[in-house]
């Protein structure tokens, strides 16, 4: 932030008509000159008078606001309304802006500067969809400096083309029993129990991993089951969710029941909790993935190409589980989907996996005729 004032002042010089205003760019350090365009040394000091004013005002010197400027000011007003995961995507957009271009002033980011950064979080080893993401939440931050009149115009960000990822497929029975059996290896035997209770939670609920490592019993602010009222359900707070709205999702039977497994006198604080490998602090729901990933790692299941099981695929697998028994607006509550097309590509992928089973059928019956 720029906090010593700008002063304008005014001189002619030999063989000109009009007084000149001359003051120092307090960012540059260089002395700026503009025309007053007036040869009364009174009306050029007024002139000047009008423009240091609005030089410190900063109508006329968008060009003045700096990178810090937008970032301070941004944590103020801009990233408060978001969800805590968008405002932390944010900040680590901010945070690779500045180690790969260093701008200090908001005018340096241009489609040049910005290409650079493409480059450089390419050579990174950064994947294209992440790539893409985070140019996402840069173009934003600018676009929206561009309206308070930080900047006269936010620069074009051409987003890198990113083709469609497969993505991994639900795991079966048997596949999660192998999963179960791989925790030991990664977490020690005792630690194991309390890894199981969680994979089996993830596998019967649908959960994020976010959501399952944040639920609790008894914190009503948080998200938290109750197993009373007019049906069992777990209720989650908008600011966690993708959609931003709270939700009331019923809890199905079999999940249930794992949760009635716990003895009413230990129903208080969190319904997970995964012991740490390592110290005694509670583990964060990013650590927590990756222990599970690297369990799915030792299981030796593998849900695209050599890719292992992680948390998602668990929540995967109760979707696609729960598309063979109810109706697609069902589950999208169940799986609390934000667009409904998420929740039609498990009914895509449940018929052609009965066509494929059709088939194999009649093939067999042709063979046996």
């Amino acid at each position: 932030m720029i906090d010593k004032p700008i002063r304008v002042t005014v001189f002619k010089r030999d063989g000109r008509t009009n007084y000149e205003a001359q003051w120092t760019d307090p960012l540059s350090g260089k002395t700026k000159m503009k025309s007053t365009g007036h040869r009364v040394k009174r009306d050029a000091e007024r002139w000047a008078g009008r423009w240091e004013k609005e030089l410190n005002d900063g109508a006329a010197g968008a060009g003045r606001a700096t990178w810090a400027d937008l970032v301070t000011r941004a944590e103020r007003d801009f990233l408060p309304d978001k969800r805590e995961k968008t405002r932390d995507s944010y900040r680590t957009a901010i945070g690779d802006v500045q180690r790969h271009l260093r701008p200090k002033l908001l005018t340096e980011i241009t489609p040049e500067a910005i290409g650079r950064l493409k480059a450089g979080l390419r050579d990174g080893g950064v994947a294209p969809a992440t790539v893409a993401s985070k140019l996402r939440h840069v173009k934003a931050l600018l676009r929206w400096a561009e309206r308070q009149g930080m900047i006269d115009r936010a620069p074009a960000i051409e987003m890198p083309k990113v083709e469609a990822a497969a993505k991994g497929r639900p795991i079966t029975d048997a596949e999660f029993a192998k999963v179960l059996a791989a925790v030991p290896d990664v977490v020690g035997e005792s630690r194991a129990a309390s890894w199981r209770h969680l994979l089996r939670g993830l596998w019967l609920s649908g959960l994020r991993m976010g959501e399952a490592t944040a639920l609790t019993w008894d914190d009503l602010d948080g998200p938290h089951v109750r197993l009373g009222g007019p049906f069992p359900a777990f209720l989650i707070p908008g600011r966690m969710q993708k959609g931003g709205k709270d939700t009331v999702t019923p809890i199905v039977p079999d999940f249930l029941a794992f949760l009635q497994g716990t003895p009413e006198a230990d129903r208080r604080g969190f319904v997970f909790n995964p012991a740490p490998v390592q110290g005694t602090d509670r583990l964060s729901a990013d650590w927590t993935s990756r222990t599970v990933a690297a369990i799915g790692t030792a299981s030796g299941v593998k849900v695209k190409g050599d890719e292992p099981a992680r948390a998602h695929d668990l929540r995967r697998s109760f979707c696609f589980r729960w598309s063979q028994r109810v109706l697609p607006q069902q589950l999208r509550v169940l799986a609390r989907h934000t667009a409904v097309q998420t929740t039609l590509t498990y009914y895509a992928e449940a018929d052609a996996g009965m066509t494929a089973e059709a088939v194999a059928a009649a093939v067999r019956g042709l063979g046996a005729g």
